[in-house]
């Protein structure tokens, strides 16, 4: 596919009069699910990558790589697991294909898009679980876990770093870091009258009718926001200034600070929730891929790989 560069005002008008209104509790997660395939054609991947379909510790996968670059990757290339948003009962392959096309172009590698099982008809801890079990998939395949990049968006940002707190407790070996991309730390969250009012996707009834089919106990949020999250990996966030869920990710932050963490902060001043959603496109959104992948660069490096001033400053 050809990269596009819409204008943003235009990409944030039709989400919000096409997508969003459609993301409502008045319907059905089916309708919701239909629509937003219907809708994936507003990003594909990009020339030059490819994509087969394969299985991580028994949990269905979509991985995409660059053309010349082995479908299971290669000893010297990094490897993304990307875990799609959703809120936790939307989303796959077909509608993060494009965001997915573009990390593989950008960091020269593959990136398993986990098809994990949702909500409501798999509630938590289902797609944890699945998460994990790709992650132990990889390792399986003789991926190095200091290649590895565990990635994911809203819902997925979610069960990324939950992921990470699960191989940080002893189910694994630690990645290398982790991109999180408006992760919804407090999806179910109270919030102030017009919070978030310029978001192009998420209202707060969607947010939180997707929390009760996902059934998690405490809530979204429960053992992430307020916890210990002292032994996670280098993380990467990304997040817009105007989307409703931009003080999950203001918190997270403070809080990785908090527990001596230097995470590498994106933010965005525009509308978009997950602003690299869309790379085939907008441009504002493939320049939110490149950071992404140089961070997943820059994280799975050998010293050796760095470029002098980068290993001089590490």
């Amino acid at each position: 596919m050809i990269a596009l560069s819409l204008p943003d005002a235009f990409v944030a008008w039709f989400l919000r009069t096409f997508v969003k209104p459609v993301l409502a509790p008045r319907f059905s997660v089916a309708f919701q699910r239909r629509w937003l395939n219907a809708t994936s054609a507003l990003s594909l991947p990009p020339r030059g990558v490819r994509r087969s379909q394969v299985t991580l510790g028994g949990v269905p996968t979509v991985v995409f790589a660059p053309k010349d670059v082995a479908l299971d990757g290669a000893p010297d290339r990094p490897v993304v697991l990307y875990l799609h948003g959703g809120a936790f009962v939307l989303g796959g392959p077909r509608t993060h294909q494009g965001l997915a096309g573009y990390l593989a172009r950008e960091i020269g590698g593959p990136v398993h898009l986990v098809d994990y099982r949702l909500a409501p008809e798999q509630p938590y801890p289902a797609g944890r679980e699945d998460a994990l079990a790709a992650y132990r998939g990889l390792l399986d395949l003789g991926v190095d876990p200091g290649r590895i990049v565990v990635a994911g968006d809203s819902a997925g940002g979610v069960m990324s770093t939950d992921l990470g707190l699960d191989l940080a407790g002893g189910k694994g070996p630690l990645p290398a870091g982790l991109v999180l991309l408006s992760a919804a730390f407090a999806l179910d969250a109270e919030r102030p009258a017009g919070v978030g009012a310029e978001d192009t996707l998420v209202t707060a009834g969607w947010a939180h009718q997707a929390t009760a089919a996902y059934a998690r106990p405490g809530g979204v949020e429960h053992a992430i926001l307020g916890g210990d999250l002292s032994g996670l990996p280098p993380v990467h966030l990304q997040y817009s200034e105007q989307e409703l869920l931009a003080g999950d990710s203001r918190q997270f932050v403070d809080e990785l600070r908090a527990a001596g963490a230097a995470p590498d902060v994106r933010v965005d001043q525009g509308p978009f929730h997950v602003i690299a959603l869309l790379p085939g496109t907008m441009k504002r959104a493939r320049l939110a891929v490149e950071a992404a992948a140089d961070f997943v660069r820059r994280v799975t490096a050998r010293p050796a790989e760095l470029p002098p001033g980068v290993r001089d400053a590490s």
